[in-house]
This record gives C-alpha cells, structure tokens and sequence, in this order.
C-alpha cells in the first residue's frame, strides 16, 4: 500500500503529498493556473493533473509503454503529449480531464516535441521519421486531411520549436551551422516557399532554448559565446543582441513572466550555477536587479511562471527524487506543492 509521509511545514498555501519519485521535468501551467506533469509514481511515466497548491491530483493516462511531454493548449481545454507504444513515439491528443484521447500521428520514426499555435489550432513537432530531425506542421482542424507537412530540409537535427505571439513564425534550435554546432534560427510559415529558415545567432559557440518576448520582436536565448552560459536578448529582425545575466556561473532556461509585452516592465527567471548548484534566480528584462530566489543545496531548475505572474514552479531534487515546487516571484518564501510518498507493500 501506499503511506503518505507528512511533514509539519509551516506554508503559505495548503500542502499536498504526492507519490512522485521521478517527475519528468516538462510540465505546464494551464491559463487556469492547473499544473500537467508526468510522475512514475505508479512504474512507468504516466500524466497527471494538479491544482496549482497541489490539490486534485489526478492521473489522466494510463499506458504500458510511456506518456510524456505534455503541453497545455492556449485555452486549456487540451493537452498534447507523445506515448510510446512499443515501437516508437507518437503525438496524441486528450481533453483536459484524461477524456477524448486522440492519436495524432502514426509514422515509423518517432513524433515529438509539440508546441500549439497561438490560436490552438495547428502543432509543431519533431520528428525523425525522415532519418533526422525535422520540423513538422499538423493542422488540427483538418486532421485527416493533407497530413503533418515537413517544415524544414536539413541533414542536421532541427527541434525545440517555439511559435512567435502571432503565430506567423517559429524560433527553433539547429545543428545544421558550419562546424555542426548549435543555433537558433527563425522561419517564416507565411514565405515557405521564398523565404528560407534565418540564422540569427549566427556564432561559432552553442546558441539554445529560444523563448520570445510576448511584443515578438525580440527572443531570449542562452549562449555559450562569452565562454559560459549566458542569458541573451537579441531582436528578432537581427538588429543586435545584449548578454543579460553577464556572470561566470553558468545561467540559462530563461522564462518570461506573462507581463512582459514590454521589456522595462518584465521579469525574467532563470537557472544559474553560480552558486555551486542550480538555483532559481529573476532579473528585470534589462538584466537588471538580478536576485536569487530559491537557496537549497540541491538543484532546482526548469522555472515555469503562474498565468498571474505572481509565483515560479519549478522542479528540485531536494527531498531526494524530483518534485514539482512553487515560490513567490519577489520574495524568497517557499512552498511544497509535491512531496514524496513512501510505498510498502
């Protein structure tokens, strides 16, 4: 069976236990403020649900294989995430609430990494269907139609896609640079035909994780061009970029908080090793006021802003196993939202 293993906290908001002994890292706040995370509490990976304070957690899938990289759509009412099925990884669909699953994808190669369209209408992908990595396009309102359509046409790996606010381009990581290193390129989805994906980190050092500005004329990124990693903000008509977070500890996973349509008024978090281990730090979108907000001996990484700006999830291995955390954006005040079980038989 399974016991709860409670401690006496004294916390901000009512603490949950939870049985997550691993918890993958790609979780999700919904425009609601839910939280969608994947947990082998129970063996395998498998998706679960939760309240942002830790209440109604609840399992959604339910697979021999695996079920991982959920991803909200813009209004929440879906999740898109890939399954093993013995073979190879594939897209599926499912309501909200576990219901309505749907296959998306059925190719021999694997299908992964979604991101939703800004409207929810249509998800990129990446698939290796074609011996590498490539950039696919789904449109969701004709499913059955044409098929996913192949974005980009490159010997190297192409992932991590990531839609500008109006839907019309995509930001992406490529290996296809001289030397087989490591850039952020843009494509416009309005010019397939006449205008080919632009380079715009363009350096002999690794360039990844391209996160935009909410205004979508700038992105975010972190570079290794200044010996370390580095959190950079760079335009996104090539007009010049700024090393933000500066420092010789190593900085990265940038995440924009949902105000920030203006960079004098955002905030963004990020990891940094310039501690010793992975903290979770936040500065202005000027680079500015850069203050350490999380203080464990332990690694906590992968910040995720709530729809209100007002709080960071983020995951840390400090009770042994990753679990899925919360704290207050300005100040340092922590609180539990996943703790461990123990299992007994």
């Amino acid at each position: 069976m399974i016991r709860a293993n409670r401690r006496a906290l004294s916390l901000p908001v009512a603490v949950v236990t939870a049985a997550v002994l691993a918890c993958n890292t790609l979780f999700t706040p919904a425009p609601s403020g839910a939280i969608v995370f994947t947990s082998e509490r129970n063996g395998d990976l498998e998706i679960y649900t939760m309240d942002a304070d830790g209440q109604n957690q609840t399992r959604l899938t339910d697979n021999p294989g695996y079920d991982q990289g959920p991803v909200w759509s813009p209004d929440g009412a879906r999740i898109a995430y890939h399954s093993w099925n013995g073979r190879d990884l594939e897209l599926w669909v499912m309501d909200a609430d576990g219901s309505n699953k749907t296959q998306l994808t059925n190719s021999p190669g694997d299908d992964w990494g979604a991101a939703w369209s800004p409207d929810g209408n249509r998800l990129i992908f990446v698939s290796n269907r074609d011996d590498n990595n490539e950039l696919f396009l789904l449109d969701l309102e004709n499913p059955t139609g044409v098929g996913p359509i192949r974005l980009t046409h490159d010997p190297a790996n192409d992932w991590n896609p990531v839609w500008s606010p109006d839907g019309t381009r995509i930001a992406y990581s490529s290996w296809r640079s001289p030397g087989n290193n490591r850039e952020i390129f843009i494509l416009d989805l309005e010019n397939l035909s006449t205008t080919a994906p632009r380079n715009l980190t363009n350096d002999p050092a690794f360039d990844a994780a391209p996160v935009w500005f909410p205004d979508g004329q700038h992105l975010l990124f972190q570079s290794k061009r200044e010996g370390n990693w580095d959190i950079f903000i760079a335009t996104a008509n090539d007009a010049g970029l700024v090393n933000l977070s500066d420092h010789p500890g190593a900085d990265r996973l940038p995440a924009i908080s949902p105000d920030g349509a203006y960079i004098a008024f955002a905030y963004i978090a990020f990891v940094s090793h310039r501690d010793g281990n992975d903290e979770i730090y936040a500065m202005n979108g000027d680079g500015t006021g850069q203050r350490r907000l999380t203080d464990h001996e332990a690694n906590d990484i992968n910040p995720v802003w709530s729809p209100d700006g007002k709080y960071i999830a983020f995951t840390s291995d400090r009770e042994g196993a990753s679990n899925i955390y919360w704290t207050y954006a300005k100040i340092r005040k922590q609180s539990q939202m996943a703790a461990i079980y123990a299992i007994s038989s």
